[in-house]
């Protein structure tokens, strides 16, 4: 009986103890890139969808759209 005891309570601090970060405060993760990951995601992001446009799978004004908001988002 000691033994299922000690091991109940051995589990549960380890249980806590891992677990911990969870029932703690919340943390903002950053959300900042440096402009050349920006930009070179971007570029990416414009290439596959003009891949696509190729592909026929988005149509231009589309694909415009999409490139306007991108561009505005990397620049804020």
């Amino acid at each position: 009986m000691l033994i299922t005891v000690i091991s109940l309570v051995i589990a549960a601090g380890v249980f806590l103890w891992i677990f911990a970060p969870l029932f703690g405060q919340p943390e903002q993760i950053p959300q900042k890139r440096g402009r050349e990951e920006l930009m070179s995601a971007v570029n990416r992001s414009v290439h596959e969808l003009e891949t696509d446009l190729k592909l026929e799978k988005i149509q231009q004004e589309d694909l415009d759209v999409i490139q306007k908001h991108l561009e505005e988002e990397s620049s804020s």
